[in-house]
């Protein structure tokens, strides 16, 4: 199976993609020639307990396969890292997603969950952010990324650097050993 990295959220349109294009970017500069071999990819996933939480706080119903771009907010953010994804397109996990992922990372429990749950062949290969770097400031925030300020969305993705940046060691042993993790 080729090397592969899956990002997960709810809409594919902030957490997954800021998680895909950093890492794609902290992969490149640490290892050119294991960046080459990996794919990074992203995808939304939208679980009974996902629209649950939606419904009850008043927030628009999840859809990640919608075909739309990152939102502004998080493109801005991004692009003042040097980082532009507004080619991105949110598209939904599939079976296809799961099973030519090496590892994926849901950026929450109700994603892992949701992973699990339509594809319990993933066991083994799906872990939340958290999960795998180990001690990580990251927070499970869920909703719409439009309800929060510019601050927070930077901090956020501050937050998802500072993780990834943690758990780079230990992607990097898993990706060269073929799914061991470190």
């Amino acid at each position: 199976m080729p090397k592969s990295v899956l990002f997960v959220c709810s809409n594919n349109r902030f957490r997954s993609v800021v998680a895909e294009h950093l890492f794609r970017k902290m992969l490149q500069e640490r290892d050119e020639r294991l960046a080459q071999e990996v794919e990074v990819f992203s995808a939304g996933i939208v679980t009974e307990k996902i629209v649950q939480l939606s419904n009850a706080r008043g927030w628009p119903h999840p859809r990640p396969f919608s075909g739309k771009a990152p939102a502004d907010i998080v493109m801005t953010a991004m692009l003042r890292r040097g980082i532009d994804v507004s080619g991105h397109r949110s598209r939904e996990s599939n079976r296809d997603t799961v099973d030519r992922a090496a590892l994926i990372i849901a950026i929450g429990e109700y994603q892992k969950e949701g992973i699990l749950s339509l594809y319990p062949s993933a066991r083994g290969k799906v872990f939340t952010l958290r999960e795998f770097v180990g001690k990580c400031s990251y927070p499970d925030a869920e909703g719409p990324v439009k309800r929060f300020p510019p601050e927070y969305v930077d901090t956020f993705i501050s937050q998802i650097e500072e993780c990834l940046t943690q758990g780079m060691n230990k992607f990097l042993h898993y990706l060269r050993q073929g799914g061991a993790q470190a």
